[in-house]
C-alpha cells in the first residue's frame, strides 16, 4: 500500500525524470525515447536514426547515465532517509543493463526478489514506468 508521502515522492521523481529527459541533447533523447519509451529494439532504433547498432547502444548508455546523474541527488536523499538494513542494488543501472541483454537471468531474479521485498526500490521502479 502506498502512502501519501510515497505518492508525492513518486510524483517528484517522475517530474525530475521528465525534465532530465527534456534536457538531453536531441541525439541522446531520441534513442532513449525510441528504446525505453516506445520499446523499439536497438536494431529498430538504429534504422530509425540512421546509425549503427553500436552507436545506438553507446548513445543509449550515455542518455541513461545522464538521466541517472540528474536523478541521483533525489534518489540518494530518499535512500538516506530510509532505514532498511539490506543494501540496495542500483536498480536503475540493472534495469538499463537488462534492457540491453547485458545481464543474465540469475541477476534478474535477484533484482526482482529485492524489489519485491524493498518498498524503496519498488517505488523507484514504479516511478520509471
Amino acid at each position: 500500500m502506498r502512502t501519501p508521502e510515497g505518492e508525492a515522492a513518486s510524483r517528484e521523481v517522475a517530474a525530475v525524470l521528465e525534465e532530465a529527459i527534456l534536457e538531453l541533447d536531441p541525439i541522446y533523447r531520441e534513442v532513449l525515447l525510441l528504446r525505453d519509451v516506445e520499446g523499439l529494439s536497438a536494431v529498430e532504433v538504429a534504422q530509425v536514426v540512421g546509425a549503427s547498432v553500436d552507436a545506438v547502444k553507446s548513445r543509449l548508455h550515455r542518455a541513461r547515465a545522464l538521466v541517472r546523474l540528474r536523478l541521483a541527488p533525489l534518489l540518494r536523499s530518499e535512500s538516506e532517509a530510509r532505514s532498511a538494513g539490506e543494501a540496495c542494488p542500483d536498480v536503475v543501472e540493472l534495469l538499463s543493463r537488462h534492457l540491453e541483454h547485458e545481464i543474465g537471468s540469475e541477476v534478474c531474479r535477484e533484482m526482482e526478489g529485492h524489489v519485491a521485498r524493498c518498498a524503496h526500490c519498488a517505488s523507484r521502479c514504479d516511478s520509471l514506468r
